[in-house]
């Protein structure tokens, strides 16, 4: 059995298209207007996806791709997303007060620039 290629983040290269809880999410998921509260994914491809209006409340994204997705009207409240790919990640219409990236307080940062540099 050959062996799979771990990327720069310590994860193989071909995450699962399920979920540790056996939901089908994948690539270029559509995700509207559920609870995933206190969940953990592990491994998963939401690259390209729309999430839209998902509450991610004290969740858990470890080692997932993410890339170009989509985040929509949705609550990240005390969510820990730790070795994913972000890139090209757009948050829009979201709470991001306490947002914290890579130390930086990128929440405080934002209010700061909405409030002219007050």
């Amino acid at each position: 059995m050959a062996q799979s290629q771990v990327s720069k983040y310590g994860f193989p290269d071909q995450p699962s298209s399920k979920s540790e809880s056996g939901l089908p999410l994948g690539p270029n998921s559509l995700v509207r207007h559920i609870s995933m509260r206190s969940s953990t994914l592990g491994n998963v491809d939401l690259s390209d996806s729309i999430l839209d209006h998902v509450g991610f409340r004290n969740s858990r994204l470890n080692r997932c791709r993410l890339e170009g997705a989509v985040i929509s009207g949705s609550h990240l409240d005390a969510a820990h997303i730790e070795n994913s790919s972000l890139r090209g990640v757009v948050i829009e219409n979201c709470d991001v007060e306490g947002l914290v990236v890579n130390g930086v307080q990128v929440g405080a940062l934002i209010a700061m620039l909405r409030d002219g540099g007050r």
